[in-house]
């Protein structure tokens, strides 16, 4: 991709094509396919599968959980940096949200002037349908980028940061999320990262770090994993029950209570993580057990 303007052009279907190299990506459904691979992607109808059943991702469906099932808050953050306060609502101006998905950012974003999201799968209708290892946009035009829970998603995670460097402004925002102490969660599941390796994300890339927010804790880190044996559990009642809906609401009633049981000491032991937080931040140590680091990094120049 040479970044060049694009132009609209109706032949052969609606298509971008770039003035620069000549490039066209199509327009399918009303949103622009600017895949570096595009051409294999309109071969065999390939292309409307991915609007419904992309490979190698789940189909979701909806089901009840109770309060135990939903994802715990952990106690605190351990905090470096200037912003202590900083969040997403005081992310302003153009924001483009890498591997946006449902678009969740969104909800918890200020009033910006433009809202971007790109994701390879066209399934929840982002705004393009691009790669975050060849991101197609000019350099300098976005005020901050957004990137949760996806580096670790990524093959390279140093091309993709060095793409949403290229594109921010001087002074832009970098914002991203990622896991460490968690289970492997997608058919493409690369990365984990440490506080000491995204110091040198920063580094390498010639960011400024502003934040670096650690959540979990030895507690919380027990009571994730108890969560999520508690939702594979549920899982294989709804599936093994699933033709017979009677028994089913019986034994999911018998999980539910078990579960509570099961989850509730190991959520009411997370109040001592925050006490060890602020130890260890009084004698500037580390926090060993933790289940996600979000990071804020600021373009210098």
């Amino acid at each position: 991709m040479c970044h060049a303007r694009l132009r609209s052009q109706a032949e052969n279907g609606e298509r971008l094509v770039c003035e620069g190299c000549g490039r066209w990506y199509p327009i399918f459904q009303g949103i622009p396919m600017m895949l570096p691979e595009h051409e294999m992607n309109l071969k065999g109808g390939k292309l409307n599968s991915m609007f419904t059943n992309p490979p190698g991702i789940a189909i979701r469906k909806s089901r009840h959980l109770r309060w135990y099932y939903d994802r715990p808050r952990f106690a605190g953050g351990m905090e470096e940096g200037e912003w202590g306060n900083f969040g997403y609502k005081d992310v302003h101006g153009r924001v483009l949200d890498i591997g946006a998905g449902e678009r969740r950012a969104i909800e918890d974003l200020g009033e910006v002037e433009n809202y971007v999201s790109i994701d390879i799968i066209p399934r929840d209708r982002p705004t393009v349908v691009a790669d975050a290892h060849y991101l197609p946009f000019r350099e300098g035009v976005f005020d901050a980028v957004i990137a949760r829970a996806v580096l670790e998603h990524v093959e390279d995670e140093q091309k993709v940061v060095s793409e949403a460097v290229r594109v921010l402004k001087p002074g832009g925002l970098f914002l991203f999320s990622a896991p460490f102490i968690y289970p492997i969660h997608d058919a493409v599941d690369h990365h984990r990262f440490t506080i000491y390796s995204i110091r040198a994300l920063a580094e390498r890339h010639g960011l400024e770090i502003m934040r670096i927010t650690s959540s979990g804790g030895y507690f919380g880190v027990l009571a994730d994993h108890v969560h999520h044996g508690l939702r594979m559990i549920r899982d294989h009642i709804d599936r093994r029950f699933e033709k017979k809906p009677i028994v089913g609401r019986v034994v999911r009633g018998f999980a539910d209570f078990s579960g509570m049981l099961i989850y509730l000491p190991f959520h009411l032991l997370k109040f001592l993580d925050g006490r060890y937080r602020e130890m260890a931040k009084r004698e500037q140590g580390r926090i060993p057990f933790v289940v996600s680091y979000s990071a804020v990094f600021r373009k210098k120049g």
